[in-house]
Parts: structure tokens; sequence; C-alpha cells
């Protein structure tokens, strides 16, 4: 028969263990969630990756078209614009021509006034 020593002695030796496997338990636990998280972080950035491959295909597709046009169409326009220097030799050409009808403007007013 089990003396009141013995059942302490029981009762020490089964809370001991109770907290060994208490302990152990939490060990794997934080093992598989530590392992689940990586799995679940792999497959996100497996996710986002191919996410952002699709979206970038569905832009390319979309934009590409629309990029193309415009930009013949600003070819279109680079060739009905006229050249800087010609407008340079334009601006110089009104400004003589400015300066002859001033001239002119004075000589008129001058042969009135001599009348």
């Amino acid at each position: 028969m089990l003396d009141e020593q013995d059942i302490e002695m029981l009762a020490r030796l089964m809370s001991q263990q109770k907290e060994d496997i208490i302990s152990e338990v939490g060990v794997v636990v934080d093992s598989k969630i530590k392992d689940s998280e990586q799995r679940m972080i792999t497959t996100m950035d497996s996710k986002v990756r191919e996410s952002e491959r699709r979206m970038m295909v569905m832009m390319e597709s979309y934009f590409d078209p629309k990029f193309q046009a415009l930009s013949e169409r600003l070819d279109d326009i680079e060739k009905k614009l006229i050249p800087q220097e010609a407008m340079d030799i334009m601006e110089d050409r009104v400004d003589d021509l400015e300066k002859t009808v001033a001239i002119h403007t004075r000589q008129i007013e001058e042969l009135k006034k001599a009348q």
C-alpha cells in the first residue's frame, strides 16, 4: 500500500512530467507554427510575384499601343514644325521689315509735311 509520502512523490513526479510534456509540446507547436508561417510567406511571395507579372503584362498590352499611337502623332507634328533655324531667319526678316516700314512711315510723314 502507498503511504502519504509515496503519493506526494508520485504527485511531484507527475507534476514534473506534466511540465516536461507541456514544454515539449510548446517547442513542437512553436516549430510547427514557424514552419507554417514560412510556407505562408513563401506562398504569398509567389502569389505577389505572379500578380505583379500579370499586372505588367496587362499594363503593357494596354499602354504600349497608346504610347505607340502617341509617338506616331508626335512624329507627324514634328515633321510639320518649322525648324528653329528657319524661325530665327524669319524673325530676323520680320525685324528688318519692321525697321523698313518705320523708316518709310517717317519718310512719308516728312513728305506730307513738306507739301
